[in-house]
């Protein structure tokens, strides 16, 4: 759906400063300030340091940094700043998409054969390295970065956590489904184009329920993290 940029937020001058889009820049960088928290958290909490949970951590610190990098090249800066700019944010999404997808597949590992782990672990890189090509190609745009977030977590992500539910019974991957389609939500806002008014429109709206689906996965991780100690004693 085109953008209108009768929706967008007003622009704001600070002295000589000029600050693009403020509501939706300060929104986009509340989801980075919740993924940092989570990966810190995380990170200094980590009863399990195993191969799952390095790329559950790692995924947020991919996706603080790309939300800051979209808040600010994206939206705040564009007056400072070319189009290229938002390729960063889109880069370091899809590296954090990339990172979950290989999180829930060592998740699943023990219950895979590994012919078909294998050929999973190069289903992800493949669909990494297409959606890298796209992004850097002159089609880039910010669909390609929607659709290759959809096909990682339609595709991979909620399946292969589905698939560890249902084997093993852990909360952390029940918590994490129930994020997953919650993010649904945000999406629809936001390509609806669903506004209150310039202030806070989709754009906001749909950044400050994403805050809540970061909030949900750090919940998630940390149960099943919390879980699998207890099994293992």
């Amino acid at each position: 759906m085109q953008e209108q940029a009768s929706i967008l937020n007003p622009t704001v001058f600070l002295g000589a400063f000029e600050w693009r889009e403020p509501v939706t820049s300060i929104t986009d960088f509340m989801i980075a300030i919740t993924c940092i928290i989570g990966f810190i958290y995380l990170n200094r909490r980590k009863e399990v340091d195993n191969q799952t949970f390095r790329f559950y951590r790692l995924y947020f610190l991919m996706f603080a940094i790309g939300m800051t990098s979209a808040a600010w090249f994206g939206h705040g800066l564009q007056a400072y700043v070319s189009f290229e700019w938002k390729m960063i944010g889109w880069l370091f999404s899809l590296a954090g998409q990339t990172l979950l997808a290989f999180a829930s597949l060592s998740g699943a590992r023990s219950a895979l054969p590994d012919r078909l782990h294998k050929a999973l672990q190069l289903v992800v890189g493949l669909v990494f390295a297409i959606f890298l090509i796209w992004i850097l190609s002159p089609a880039r745009s910010f669909s390609v970065a929607q659709l290759a977030n959809g096909v990682f977590v339609i595709g991979l992500i909620l399946p292969l956590q589905l698939f560890q539910y249902v084997r093993f019974k852990n909360d952390g991957n029940l918590i994490i489904l129930g994020a997953l389609v919650y993010a649904i939500v945000p999406s629809v806002i936001f390509n609806q184009q669903i506004s209150v008014n310039r202030w806070f429109n989709y754009h906001d709206i749909s950044h400050v329920l994403l805050c809540g689906f970061m909030a949900l996965m750090i919940f998630g991780v940390r149960k099943l993290e919390l879980i699998t100690v207890q099994r293992s004693r």
